[in-house]
């Protein structure tokens, strides 16, 4: 892999702000000075201001999340009403290399404490912070712009609520501000690194609030950091949000489902509620949208600090791009400790699209960094992923020890989502995982697809936080020209199922009147709603039926929560709340380059001859029988022989805990089918009814009753030939081919007695045709072969 370099066009100068862009023509309403960083507020004009909300949504493709997700997992939505208390942290943090302990003296712990105070001191916004609470005080609602790093999003809260401290008379209405974030990961570790600057316990003054888990206190918590969806879930509760003064929506560039409803959910709020306070913060300079869709609200630009990257493009597209990563770490490695043997010369930040492919380089990259040369430095592999235990996660934060280096391996999260002191290598693949619905066939197709020209930018810019850096693209320059320009908003490219159904348990009747920024397509909207019909979520009139009301406070995609509901019908509870907490977490298996034949023919052990759903409730039911009689070292060692993840299966736990709880509150008995899974799969059919695919005669694929789409099984399911007639699946995602994942064998006939209103004239005929079609096929299989099989003569012996 050849790398062509030069200090791209795109390098970020010294002074980066809107100085620069004509889009904005107005005098300043004050400029300063701190530290040569440069704060402008400015009034939004209606003229020249480039609007991207036509020109970059023309695609329809893609989703940006790792997570998060977040939003992969099993299709969990990432809010809940039911949530586990987490007790207060004790005042240590790992976010970085403070650690107030509880045994330092107090002088110690001043000592601590005021080099923190200095710090934030330090930061780029606390040039602006007069200027923004004077903005605040007297706008209800204003747009922040400011880079990655310049403070926004740990300081501004605290300068709120400092704001109002410093008044001895209003103790009776301290606000109480909530700030959100697309993905879990951030939301804890911001809330643990503002708590720590504060001096206070994590979940006290600060707390968070993310799906399965809420550390604050309903009584004293003043800054609440959450996922986007968490703050959506409380507005179905409480209408107008009445718990908070001021909202922070925080990465609103990134465009997420969840925010983007919130825009126009908080909207309708601040009609009703003239005391509250709307932030709109954004790591980009595209803020017309957001000033415009908030009536002209008051535009913030706040500058960061940031030193010139080379840029660095691949001669050539790379086939693997997983392994094109590690080359590159490894290189990198290498070539700087050749120059600095002793010191390092800065931490290397990876991004890759998901848990799989972390974990599979980190894995790499550990048995590769034994076996480097003594007197090279140490290399230390930290991952960061939603599904990583929270100290694990912190551990990206703290310094690299003496004689170490440290390479990161991250999602788009650390795009903007956080920052990461010590980075001076970035390595971009160029790619993020999405999702892509298609309105026509109503299938949502996750896939690995190629970034957009801003979140480019803001990957090369994490290496120039600190001294000037350097950004290795894993593509080539002229595939970097042809990306687009921005991400196109998740709103546009998602099946809205989920979020119809919680805008419809809100009250909102008609969704086609909702105040979105951007529009969803009507053949979108009507889609979902279609599905929703079919699923029973919604009657004919459109409104909430008994039925959709209960799936809607399932904090689940619409398909899981009627599949548990169904569940209670079929006396397979429990089962089946054990299969969707396993589906809800990335992998549960882990297969090492070197070890692949070895981990798949363990995970074969666990093998269903029906299917995916039932392999994975074997595993969850043998983890539990060794969990029982082993201690924690024990299970880990079993986790480990059979190449199962024991962080990934822990996680399982907490999260069948909480659906469990949940379940328990709606009064649905905990049922058991004991041995007849038979019950576990008609459930899994009565709930993915939507998602059912029957067999091509005389070929390996599939085609999906209701999307009419050709697909295959993936080559990670444990179906094997001889292939099923008829089965249902969880997702479709698409690579070299469009695959169906976690697949189970169902009887056709099931679906019409299960989804009467779906499988029924036309689509039931054909199903039946389909089903007909291949039996004959492999009818005439087996004679073909019969009469092709060598013949066998006896010999009668002379006597």
């Amino acid at each position: 892999m050849v790398f062509k370099g030069r200090l791209s066009g795109e390098t970020v100068p010294s002074d980066t702000t809107v100085r620069k862009r004509k889009a904005i023509k107005t005098a300043p309403v004050k400029t300063s000075f701190v530290n040569g960083n440069k704060v402008v507020v400015e009034e939004p004009a209606e003229e020249d201001v480039q609007d991207y909300k036509d020109d970059s949504y023309t695609d329809d493709y893609e989703e940006q999340y790792d997570e998060e997700p977040e939003e992969h997992q099993a299709n969990i939505d990432t809010t809940t009403p039911i949530l586990r208390k987490r007790k207060k942290h004790k005042k240590m943090s790992q976010f970085s290399h403070h650690h107030v302990k509880e045994e330092m003296t107090p002088e110690e712990k001043k000592q601590v404490f005021d080099k923190i105070q200095t710090e934030r001191k330090n930061l780029p916004i606390y040039a602006a912070r007069e200027a923004l609470l004077k903005e605040i005080t007297q706008n209800p609602a204003l747009v922040v712009v400011g880079e990655t790093g310049s403070g926004k999003t740990t300081q501004l809260p605290q300068y709120i609520l400092e704001n109002f401290l410093q008044d001895e008379n209003t103790e009776d209405r301290i606000p109480t501000v909530a700030i959100t974030q697309p993905r879990r990961v951030a939301a804890v570790s911001i809330a643990r690194r503002v708590a720590e600057e504060m001096g206070v316990t994590l979940g006290s003054k600060v707390g968070y609030s993310i799906r399965f888990e809420d550390c604050s206190d309903p009584t004293d918590t003043r800054l609440k950091y959450m996922t986007d969806g968490m703050l959506l879930r409380e507005s179905q509760i409480d209408p107008l949000l009445s718990k908070y003064t001021v909202i922070i929506l925080d990465e609103a560039h990134e465009r997420t489902l969840h925010t983007d409803i919130l825009f126009g959910v908080i909207k309708g709020i601040m009609k009703k509620r003239s005391d509250l306070k709307l932030i709109v913060m954004s790591a980009t300079l595209e803020a017309k949208l957001f000033s415009d869709f908030f009536d002209a609200a008051k535009i913030v630009y706040v500058s960061g600090r940031q030193y010139p990257v080379q840029i660095y493009y691949a001669d050539e597209e790379q086939l693997d791009y997983v392994d094109s990563c590690i080359t590159a770490a490894l290189q990198i490695h290498l070539d700087e400790s050749a120059m600095s043997p002793s010191v390092s010369t800065g931490d290397i930040l990876v991004f890759l699209t998901g848990q799989e492919e972390i974990e599979s380089v980190s894995k790499i990259l550990d048995e590769r960094a034994r076996l480097l040369p003594p007197e090279c430095l140490k290399l230390l592999v930290c991952p960061i992923f939603a599904n990583l235990p929270s100290e694990k996660q912190m551990e990206v934060f703290d310094p690299a020890p003496p004689g170490c280096r440290k390479v990161i391996l991250a999602t788009n999260i650390a795009e903007t989502s956080i920052t990461i002191n010590g980075i001076r290598f970035v390595i971009d693949s160029g790619l993020v995982k999405s999702k892509a619905y298609n309105p026509k066939n109503g299938l949502e197709i996750l896939k690995v697809c190629n970034v957009s020209k801003a979140s480019a930018r803001q990957r090369s810019g994490r290496a120039g936080r600190e001294s000037a850096g350097k950004c290795y693209r894993l593509y080539p320059e002229q595939s970097h020209q042809g990306l687009e320009d921005y991400t196109v908003p998740e709103i546009l490219r998602c099946n809205l199922c989920s979020v119809i159904l919680q805008l419809k348990s809100m009250g909102i009747k008609d969704i086609m009147k909702f105040d979105f920024m951007n529009t969803p397509s009507s053949s979108g909207l009507i889609k979902s709603l279609e599905q929703l019909l079919s699923l029973g979520a919604l009657d004919k009139k459109g409104d909430l039926t008994p039925l959709g009301t209960q799936m809607s406070q399932f904090p689940l995609d619409p398909m899981y929560a009627l599949t548990l509901i169904q569940s209670q019908k079929m006396n397979c509870v429990q089962e089946v709340l054990s299969v969707v907490s396993m589906l809800s977490v990335e992998t549960i298996f882990y297969a090492p380059q070197t070890k692949r034949v070895e981990a798949n023919k363990n995970k074969m052990k666990f093998a269903s001859k029906t299917g995916d759903h039932l392999t994975l409730l074997r595993v969850y039911q043998e983890y539990q029988a060794v969990k029982k009689n082993s201690n924690a070292s024990e299970l880990q060692r079993w986790c480990q022989e059979h190449f199962i993840n024991y962080r990934s299966m822990s996680k399982v736990c907490e999260v069948r805990q909480q659906l469990k709880e949940h379940l328990e509150s709606m009064n649905i008995g905990l049922t058991s089918c004991g041995r007849d899974l038979n019950q576990v799969r008609r459930c899994l059919c009565a709930g993915f009814f939507m998602n059912a695919a029957v067999r091509v005669p005389n070929k390996r694929m599939y085609k999906t009753l209701v999307s009419q789409l050709e697909v295959r099984i993936h080559p990670s399911s444990v179906l094997s030939d001889p292939f099923p007639d008829c089965l249902i699946f969880n997702q479709v995602i698409m690579t070299s081919n469009q695959y169906i994942r976690d697949v189970t064998a169902i009887d056709s006939a099931w679906l019409p007695e299960l989804a009467p209103s779906v499988y029924r004239g036309h689509l039931l005929d054909q199903t039946n045709i389909m089903v007909e079609e291949q039996k004959k096929a492999e009818l005439a299989k087996k004679e073909k072969s019969k009469t092709n099989a060598p013949k066998t003569f006896s010999v009668q012996r002379s006597l």
